[in-house]
């Protein structure tokens, strides 16, 4: 019974107080739950389909062969023999036979198959992981929208409580006539306008907030409090990792399992075989009766001369692996550049942030001098307005870009 209150209350302290997710939670539930990432275990399940295929190339072969036919003509003997009649042979003939043969060696085409189907599959699995790394991109600027809305949302509710106490003491100040009620209409415009801009807020972080939960197949509320991601860039490993590398390296090793099999086609074949049968002739050719009859043995087969058949597709793969190469430099040369520009933009993010700081501590100065001017009747209540809403400025730019500077270190992360 205790446990049972134990899970309600959890389960209950999770609708309410909402649940903390962090952007490498939403990373793994695309990799579980997003519809691309059920293509992976059909590539599974096709590539062992087509090794099983592949494999019984190697099992004993059996067959069944029935044939009935009238020929024009018979073999005869092409001299008379003195005193002997020697039957003329029947122009119809039959034959059932049951055939086995056995692969013992064809050149190693069945392994080099398989391995050419476990690069391809390879392919397939590297562009879903594509497909998915493109979708934790959209992820991404949802889920860091979804948060700067969250803190936006807070520094309006701080201000929005600093005009709220404002308001409460001038209610006596009006009651007593020491100011004018239409001084106080204005922080009633003032609060009336925050709580627009809060409702926006929540309104615009909600669509986020849907959009990420159809890219990542979980359910997000308004309550759940997304977290600031650590903001620690990564050292580099020559883009190794990045998916599209993966891709074409996968590309290439293909090339490589098709370039085996081109040079193993002219490879010897030996096999064995064996024919059982029943027939008129059977293995005597010049009997009249139906016999059974059996053979077996063993063959080679060797193509010597393919006209430089095998020789012009390696040639071909050749040059299709120095056009992934070419597109390996290429997408070096444009990740580098994205990194470059985004380093930029983190050393300005971090110039801004510092800036913002010193501001933010100055714009608080000025609205508690404004404010203690303002109970003294020395300015008008429009003015203090003005400086309340630099200093939501103030803090909405520093929110807007710590938040950038931590997704352009995300970014830059993403992009190694």
């Amino acid at each position: 019974m205790n446990r049972i209150l134990f899970v309600a209350l959890l389960l209950f302290s999770v609708h309410v107080f909402g649940q903390d997710v962090t952007l490498q939670q939403c990373y793994s539930s695309i990799n579980n739950k997003h519809p691309k990432a059920g293509e992976k275990v059909i590539f599974d399940k096709v590539l062992q389909s087509k090794v099983n295929i592949l494999k019984k190339n190697l099992l004993p072969q059996l067959d069944m062969d029935v044939k009935a036919s009238y020929q024009s003509e018979v073999v005869s003997l092409p001299f008379t023999i003195p005193n002997q009649n020697i039957p003329e042979l029947d122009k119809d003939q039959y034959k059932a036979t049951i055939n086995v043969s056995q692969v013992i060696y064809d050149g190693g085409l069945t392994k080099l198959s398989i391995e050419k189907e476990k690069a391809y599959a390879e392919i397939e699995q590297q562009r879903v992981e594509v497909s998915l790394y493109n979708v934790k991109i959209m992820a991404s600027q949802f889920f860091f929208s979804a948060l700067l809305l969250q803190q936006q949302k807070e520094v309006l509710n701080n201000i929005l409580k600093k005009i709220e106490t404002k308001k409460q003491q001038l209610k006596a100040a009006v009651e007593e006539g020491a100011v004018l009620s239409a001084e106080l209409n204005i922080l009633y415009v003032e609060i009336i306008k925050l709580k627009q801009q809060i409702k926006q807020l929540e309104n615009n972080r909600q669509a986020s907030i849907d959009v990420l939960s159809q890219l990542t197949g979980e359910e997000y509320s308004g309550k759940t409090n997304f977290v600031l991601p650590q903001s620690n860039i990564q050292e580099g490993s020559g883009f190794v990792n990045r998916p599209e590398i993966i891709l074409l390296n996968s590309r290439y090793n293909h090339l490589l399992s098709l370039k085996k099999i081109s040079e193993s086609k002219n490879n010897p074949k030996v096999f064995a075989f064996a024919s059982a049968g029943y027939g008129k002739p059977g293995i005597n050719m010049l009997s009249n009766s139906f016999n059974d009859f059996y053979l077996a043995g063993i063959g080679l087969t060797w193509k010597l001369w393919d006209w430089h058949q095998a020789k012009e597709e390696v040639k071909v793969l050749d040059l299709n692996a120095d056009i992934i190469q070419k597109e390996k430099e290429n997408l070096h040369k444009n990740f580098d550049i994205k990194l470059i520009q985004i380093n930029t933009e983190i050393k300005n993010l971090e110039q801004l942030i510092a800036d913002d700081d010193k501001i933010i501590t100055l714009q608080k100065e000025i609205v508690e001098v404004y404010s203690a001017k303002l109970n003294n009747g020395t300015i008008t209540m429009s003015e203090y307005i003005d400086r309340v809403n630099e200093e939501k400025q103030a803090e909405l730019n520093f929110k807007l870009h710590t938040l950038k500077l931590v997704k352009a270190k995300t970014d830059y992360n993403m992009n190694l």
